[in-house]
């Protein structure tokens, strides 16, 4: 028979889990460097990100914005890199619930506020490290920057 698999593979994704040789400083450093998937768990695009990122062996933290929630510090460093109005679905459900006459008066103040009580109006997934900042998820452009990255 084969002999047993050691207890910790070098095959697992998760950084938690695996042991490094590395000092304490060079862990921290790779935690902050780690790309976050931002996203709910149900939704098609952000499991097609996960899968991406997977396939290809690229460390990423899950963040599920419906159980984990959004704060208002995440959204305001995401609009101090990306127009906020990227951050807003204006394609969903809870979009078209909305008031027609608060919907034609957004501004990112109540875009913000919306988001947090309703974390479904972010457009998902958002991918962020300290190089990307992505919103929504798409193959070509995602492969583009694996390959620009140094």
């Amino acid at each position: 028979p084969p002999p047993p698999p050691p207890p910790f593979s070098s095959r697992r994704r998760h950084t938690r889990y695996r042991r490094s040789s590395r000092g304490l400083g060079d862990v921290y450093k790779r935690q902050q460097d780690m790309l976050t998937v931002y996203g709910i768990k149900s939704c098609d695009t952000c499991r097609a990100a996960r899968n991406y990122l997977t396939e290809r062996d690229i460390e990423f933290r899950f963040h599920d914005v419906r159980d984990d929630g959004v704060d208002i510090q995440m959204l305001e460093r995401w609009a101090a890199r990306i127009d906020w109005e990227k951050l807003l679905n204006r394609r969903s459900l809870t979009w078209r619930k909305i008031a027609e006459v608060d919907r034609n008066d957004m501004n990112q103040d109540k875009a913000f506020a919306l988001i947090i009580e309703q974390p479904t109006l972010l457009k998902r997934p958002v991918l962020e490290s300290e190089d990307l900042l992505a919103v929504g998820f798409s193959e070509e452009r995602f492969a583009a920057y694996l390959t620009n990255k140094p």
